[in-house]
Parts: structure tokens; C-alpha cells; sequence
């Protein structure tokens, strides 16, 4: 495709109206240049695209011609004037593509076409868009609401597309109701930035490529060409251009609650306005609960882990997760937090043989079947000594009843050994290997090793 100075229209335009004015009163069709006018079927827009095209399949060896017309009013008529024309020569395409892209999308643009044939040019409408637009985005809920119009008077956008700043412009899916815009309002959109935040741009598309129509604009209606005022023009019209981009921000999630994790006694803080689920692992295999499996509370909680992860469940491992709810009644709503993730385990390495009879027979191993603990009774029958046999530590716990796992033990059992009283008669005794903050090692279950017998 070639394109020619406009200029040398102009003066082409001089030569043909020269012959014109010499031609008198004869037929107008008698004294235009060549057979192959483009009529209005011809023409299709893209608003999408801000092209025009023109199908010149029907012409041959024939020049097209392309301006911006300027709307003015001459002698109380609406007139249109084309300052000066591109030139198109045909030879043998079938379509000739016209970039409009350079033009504004907030005002009214009117281009015009034709060949030498016709006496006055086929005059289209590019209608300008909304000068203003809003958009707000409830991060709790992923609904979107977008208005257009003018400023002061904004309604309901009835379409919209969006890009982050380095993506390609993207619609709403055709095939889900929820993202299409209702009244201005979409739901369940853009939980995809929730994670980090984003920022996007949000506009009305542009129109589809489509043929032009004429004109139901009064005004337009009755409109003449500017330099024959005489001469009547029909004004059609095309699909508008994208509409003005309207930023929006996402915020990133914030962070997960800070979660209070008592290695040493077994319990953790949850804070209030939470939610938490605990993700347990079965034979090395995970599970994730369902949403209406999840713990919720509104003050601070205190929870262990056995609570947690039951010692009589099948998992002795696990994850508790915790993070804020999300909130829906906040100035700005904003979505949950993102998880706070606290690894668990309740497994306990201990074993005991004969836990149920008198302590002085037990005898207490560890995973390894290791025998830990040396237990001898003084050989006045007054006391009796527990002596740690490993370098590991354990706590000691003398009751009547099974303690519970924040129950604070009655001794600690590290290198020096400890001794029972015959005052403690009758009291059950139970062992734990203790926990250590340093390392995160959850302190495990108490089990029994037996009973004081004197």
C-alpha cells in the first residue's frame, strides 16, 4: 500500500474544481474524475483496534482518499470541511487499513473518504467517550464497581477490560456471570492479586469492528460539505474508542498474626479477630481442612497441642495456620491475612513395659528401644531414685491423675537424678521429654511409668 502527501490533493483538488466551474450548469456526475466511487457498505471501524477499514476489492488502478473533517456551521448550516486528504493508491489489495490511534478517545472525531468519482465524501462519526471514570475494589469480598460519565455525574459502566502495567489488555470471561459487569458491579474478580498486590488499569473497550450506520443525530442529519455548500453530505456512525483508563490499586495481603507458641508447656496463643485450621500429615500424607472445618474467634484464645493434634488421632504431625479474618465493614474492606504457619508434633518417643504396676519394674525406651531411665528404690525403703541414663531432658509430673500437657512438672530430668519421698505413696508417676524454644521442639504427651509403691 502507498501513501501520498496529502498536499498533492490539494492542488489535484484545484485542477478538478477548475474543470468544475467550467463545466456550468452540466451534470455534476458528467465532470468527476473516474467510475469507482466507495459507498457506505464499503466501510467498517474498529474501535477496539482505532482503525477504519475500507474494502477496495471492487476498484482497480484508483486512488482513495482519507482526511480528518472539521464540523463548522456556514450560512446556519452544519458543514464539514477536510483541510487536506491522504492518498491511497489501490493495486490489487483487497482492504485498505487506516490508523486511527492517533486521535483523541474524549472528543467527537469525523473522518472522511472518497475517490474522485464521488462529488462530496462519505463522513464518519468516531462518538468521544466518557471524559471521567471510578473505581473502587472491596479486597474482602473481590468486588469491583466502575462508573463512567461526566464529572459529577458518573453512572454505571456497562463493560469493562483491564491490564497490569505490562500485560495486554484482558476481558472478563464471557462464560462466568459474576465477572461481567451488573449495574457497574462485578463480583469474584482479581482474587488472584490478592497474594502480592497489583496495580491495574481499568477502561471501557473499545467497539468491536462492525459496519457504520447512518446517523440518528438530528443535527447531523442535515449536513453539506464546506467548500460547495450546496452539496449535501450523509454523516454515519462508528463504534466509539476504549475509554479513559482508571488506575487501581490492590493491596497486597498483610502478614499473618503474630502467634504466642509455648515449646515448654505444649500451648499456643491464638490472638483475636483469627481464624486457624491445622493441616495434619497422615503417613506422609497431607490434608487440608475445608472452610467450614476452620476454628474462628474474636478474643484471644489459648489452645495446646494436643488439642490440636489428638494423641489418639492417626496424625502426629502437622501445621497450624492462623491468620486475621478478613473485613467487610472497615472505611477501605480488606482481605484475610495471609497464614502464619507453626509446624506441630505430638509424637512421643517414650515406651513403657509395665506402667500399670509398681515404678520400681518399668521399664522406660526411647524410639531407638534404648532403655532411658535407671529407677532403684534406697535400701532403707525410704526413697526412690530416677536416674536420666541419655543426654536428652525429660519432666517429671508425681499425681493422682493424668496431668494434662500444660501441667507444670514436679521435677525436671536432666544429668542429676531425682528422688521421690515415701510421702508420695499411692501417687501415680508420668514422663514426658521436654520441649526447647530454642530448637522449636514441641514438648510431647506425659505418659505413665507407674505407680509409688512403699
Amino acid at each position: 500500500m502507498k501513501v501520498n502527501d496529502g498536499l498533492k490533493v490539494t492542488a489535484f483538488t484545484a485542477i478538478a474544481l477548475a474543470v468544475w466551474a467550467s463545466a456550468g450548469s452540466a451534470d455534476a456526475s458528467a465532470v468527476t474524475m473516474g467510475n469507482a466511487p466507495i459507498s457506505p457498505a464499503d466501510i467498517q471501524t474498529s474501535g477496539e483496534n482505532q482503525k477504519v477499514y475500507i474494502d477496495v476489492s471492487k476498484l482497480d488502478k484508483e486512488e482513495v482518499m482519507f482526511g480528518m473533517a472539521t464540523k463548522g456551521h456556514k450560512s446556519g448550516k452544519t458543514t464539514f470541511k477536510i483541510s487536506a486528504w491522504d492518498i491511497f493508491e489501490v493495486d490489487n489489495q483487497d482492504v485498505i487499513e487506516v490508523d486511527l490511534s492517533k486521535l483523541s478517545n474524549i472528543k467527537d472525531n469525523f473522518i472522511a473518504i472518497k475517490t474522485d468519482s464521488m462529488e462530496v465524501p462519505i463522513i464518519v462519526k468516531i462518538p468521544a467517550v466518557p471524559k471521567a471514570g471510578s473505581v473502587t475494589y472491596n479486597a474482602a469480598i473481590h468486588k469491583l464497581e466502575f462508573k463512567v460519565g461526566a464529572k459529577g455525574n458518573l453512572k454505571a459502566a456497562n463493560d469493562y477490560e483491564w491490564r497490569t502495567p505490562y500485560s495486554n489488555w484482558n476481558s472478563p470471561n464471557e462464560n462466568d456471570a459474576e465477572e461481567q459487569l451488573n449495574d457497574g458491579v462485578a463480583t469474584k474478580v482479581f482474587d488472584e492479586f490478592k497474594y502480592q498486590g497489583a496495580t491495574l488499569y481499568i477502561r471501557t473497550p473499545g467497539a468491536p469492528k462492525a459496519a457504520i450506520k447512518e446517523t440518528e443525530d438530528t443535527e447531523l442529519k442535515e449536513a453539506y460539505d464546506a467548500s460547495n455548500i450546496d452539496k449535501k453530505v450523509t454523516v454515519y456512525d462508528a463504534g466509539s474508542f476504549p475509554g479513559k483508563e482508571v488506575k487501581l490499586n490492590i493491596a497486597k495481603q498483610a502478614n499473618g498474626p503474630s502467634v504466642a507458641a509455648k515449646y515448654t508447656s505444649g500451648t499456643l496463643t491464638i490472638p483475636s479477630s483469627a481464624e486457624y485450621r491445622v493441616v495434619t500429615i497422615e503417613n506422609g500424607v497431607k490434608k487440608i481442612p475445608e472452610e467450614k472445618e476452620w476454628e474462628s474467634n474474636d478474643a484471644r484464645k489459648s489452645v495446646s497441642i494436643t488439642d490440636l493434634l489428638p494423641s489418639s488421632g492417626i496424625a502426629t504431625q502437622g501445621v497450624l495456620e492462623v491468620r486475621t479474618k478478613e473485613n467487610t465493614t472497615a472505611k477501605k474492606p480488606r482481605a484475610a491475612s495471609k497464614w502464619t504457619r507453626i509446624p506441630l508434633s505430638n509424637a512421643s518417643e517414650l515406651k513403657v513395659n509395665d506402667a500399670d504396676g509398681d515404678i520400681i519394674n518399668s521399664i522406660v525406651s526411647d524410639s531407638t528401644h534404648e532403655k532411658i531411665l535407671e529407677i532403684k528404690k534406697s535400701e532403707d525403703n525410704s526413697s526412690i531414685s530416677i536416674t536420666n541414663l541419655t543426654d536428652a531432658s525429660y519432666q517429671i509430673v508425681i499425681a493422682a491423675q493424668e496431668p494434662e500437657i500444660d501441667t507444670k512438672p514436679t521435677a525436671r530430668l536432666s544429668k542429676a537424678p531425682i528422688t521421690i519421698r515415701n510421702d508420695k505413696n499411692g501417687q501415680n508417676v508420668y514422663i514426658r521429654k521436654a520441649g526447647d524454644s530454642r530448637t522449636k521442639t514441641w514438648v510431647s504427651d506425659y505418659i505413665k511409668i507407674g505407680k509409688v509403691n512403699f
